[in-house]
């Protein structure tokens, strides 16, 4: 079904992106410095692309769903809506840790590292339990369900724009990649400055 399909090979780029927060993590349990420049790329993707395109397409899919009899209420859906929510909040704390910790600030680092591993795990405790929505997807919706579904992810790229899109694969692969990568303008604190989802009701800051 494209429309699992399509959200499935985004849960991968993301498992990559995730992949490198996790190296980052065991390099301050070594006492080294945080990666300032991956860091704020993932904070933009975060922010960015999974908070603003990501689980929009899915929120679409959940609510097709709805009319299959699973209720936004109640497990499995309204977990999963709490995960986007609560992840947010993490990603939100790493950034605002990001200036102290960098500067070797040792309780900044500490709370840095405790939702660098809080994020993770929910993450992937958060997809894997999707895999069983998607699963449930396929069996129940049809094939106008899945055209439905796909013309709203369409529109939830439209609304972010193709060339933002664009950037934010590129930012995850740099991001999967590694420090060696060449800069980019996103690289900077002026790369993270997105917006939270729409109804959320937390502030993005900056780490000035």
């Amino acid at each position: 079904m494209e429309c699992t399909a399509e959200l499935r090979g985004e849960h991968e780029m993301l498992r990559h992106v995730l992949e490198a927060l996790g190296r980052t993590v065991e390099a301050l349990g070594s006492g080294g410095r945080p990666d300032e420049r991956l860091l704020v790329g993932f904070s933009d993707f975060a922010q960015g692309f999974v908070y603003r395109c990501h689980q929009l397409k899915e929120d679409h899919l959940f609510r097709i769903l709805e009319d299959a009899g699973l209720s936004r209420e109640r497990a499995p859906l309204a977990a999963l809506l709490g995960d986007h929510e609560d992840g947010l909040d993490h990603v939100i704390a790493m950034f605002k840790a990001l200036p102290g910790a960098t500067g070797g600030d040792p309780a900044a680092t500490a709370c840095l590292a405790e939702n660098i591993v809080a994020y993770l795990d929910l993450q992937g405790a958060h997809m894997e339990a999707e895999e069983f929505v998607f699963e449930f997807s396929e069996s129940v919706l049809s094939d106008a369900d899945n055209c439905s579904a796909v013309a709203l992810f369409r529109g939830v790229e439209k609304d972010l724009g193709e060339d933002v899109i664009r950037r934010y694969h590129a930012l995850a692969e740099r991001i999967a990649r590694g420090p060696d990568t060449p800069a980019t303008d996103t690289d900077s604190p002026a790369g993270a400055a997105s917006v939270a989802p729409q109804g959320h009701a937390t502030e993005v800051v900056s780490p000035d």
